[in-house]
């Protein structure tokens, strides 16, 4: 049975740290890659939520694959469960 990566959906405005925590754990019980995304709106630009989504996961462990999309909140976590093969998603 492997059931894929973890991915943690964070809203950047949001506080999310037990949210990044929980993703972590579960992801290192599982022996799974963890990746954490969210979806950037406005005027945030890509490279700016990039940064802010590292400095949220620097604690996690080198390995942590983190990413930005942007459209509808839902279809965007969607298609980046789809993507990275999660089998978790933390929200």
């Amino acid at each position: 049975f492997h059931p894929g990566a973890v991915m943690a959906a964070v809203k950047l405005e949001e506080q999310n740290d037990r949210q990044l925590q929980l993703a972590g754990q579960l992801a290192a019980l599982a022996k799974a890659p963890l990746s954490v995304m969210t979806v950037a709106t406005g005027t945030t630009t890509d490279e700016a939520a990039e940064a802010a989504l590292r400095e949220r996961t620097r604690g996690l462990g080198p390995d942590v694959k983190v990413f930005v999309r942007r459209g509808a909140v839902a279809d965007a976590i969607d298609q980046a469960a789809l993507a990275e093969h999660a089998g978790l998603v933390v929200m």
